[in-house]
């Protein structure tokens, strides 16, 4: 599956029918990573990794209901979770088409992306925000630009070699101060299968500290942020760590939860009240004081659809670590 059309899919979706096409698990929302334009950071959900019983029993549910492929991942690093290779195992047993995850490749060194590989994943995608050390320490939180680009070389390379089906992707988060078009291309046109430059945006609203990082004047920016309806609301199951069925794979802090898949099965979730009515705000994009109206509109005073699953937190604090960071790298890069 090419990654730049399931981008454009994911931004210019416009179907408004529930139908179950994808399944997304948090497998774990603990990260060893503090990305600038990451909630990770600022979620004070409970960190934790799913039960692989639950993640069986949900992914065996998502079959029998026609879904063919299945992403590891969501708010957390994926292949911190111990049990990452045997729940790709069990996807592909069960019958799942296409098996993936996002990770931002600080632990993806060969001997473990050959045993992802082995498992059956059929693609990584690697999230590597910077084409130099100093503004990927500024981004990514950390100093591990070396490590990933030995870890992404080292896969790709070792594909090529072995004539290996598993495609090695790259998603590059740009921001205003690192979005040298031809810089990115040359750094990763020769390391993976194919890359996407994605602009930065605001995850669900959570991180005001974006502002600074676009420029409101120019189309670009404003043009790649999410637009009505959204397809996660119609076609994809998001399934938290917790076993909670969310309407979103950025909902830190379950504002969008509307069913819990250790009480119900997902069939029954996934037609209830609560998802119907927020799929009917976004077919007639008149959305409520929801995580939504903050993602897309930038709505203040939300409340999540089921309070009992949120954990409750103020998103107009301002981080004063990103923002130092943020100075640091609009400095950085113009030297």
């Amino acid at each position: 599956m090419e990654l730049k059309k399931r981008i454009n899919d994911i931004l210019n979706y416009s179907e408004e029918c529930a139908v179950l096409k994808n399944i997304l698990l948090e497998v774990t929302n603990a990260c060893n990573n503090q990305c600038i334009f990451c909630a990770n950071q600022k979620m004070s959900r409970k960190i934790g990794s799913m039960n692989i019983v639950l993640a069986q029993n949900v992914l065996q549910q998502a079959y029998d209901m026609g879904c063919r492929q299945v992403g590891l991942y969501a708010t957390g690093e994926s292949l911190l979770y111990p049990q990452l290779e045997k729940l790709i195992k069990i996807s592909k047993k069960i019958g799942y088409q296409y098996v993936y995850l996002t990770t931002n490749g600080l632990l993806l060194n060969l001997k473990r992306f050959i045993k992802l590989q082995q498992a059956g994943l059929d693609s990584i995608k690697i999230s590597f925000n910077a084409v130099d050390r100093k503004s990927y320490e500024l981004i990514h939180g950390l100093d591990g630009f070396d490590i990933v680009k030995e870890n992404l070389v080292s896969a790709f390379q070792y594909k090529k070699r072995n004539k290996l089906s598993i495609k090695v992707y790259v998603s590059y988060v740009s921001t205003k101060y690192t979005h040298n078009v031809e810089e990115i291309k040359t750094f990763f046109s020769d390391k993976c299968d194919e890359f996407v430059i994605i602009p930065v945006r605001n995850q669900c609203g959570y991180l005001p500290e974006i502002k600074y990082l676009i420029d409101e004047t120019d189309d670009y920016w404003m043009s790649s942020q999410r637009k009505l309806p959204c397809r996660y609301v119609f076609d994809t199951a998001c399934i938290t760590w917790e076993g909670y069925l969310t309407a979103c794979c950025t909902d830190f802090q379950n504002y969008l939860v509307y069913a819990d898949l250790n009480q119900q099965l997902l069939i029954d979730a996934w037609h209830n009240q609560i998802i119907g009515r927020l799929r009917d705000e976004h077919s007639k994009k008149m959305l409520s004081n929801n995580l939504c109206a903050q993602c897309v509109l930038n709505q203040k005073n939300i409340e999540p659809l089921c309070e009992k699953y949120s954990t409750k937190q103020d998103i107009s604090v301002i981080n004063s670590n990103i923002m130092k960071r943020i100075n640091e790298l609009s400095l950085h890069t113009k030297k």
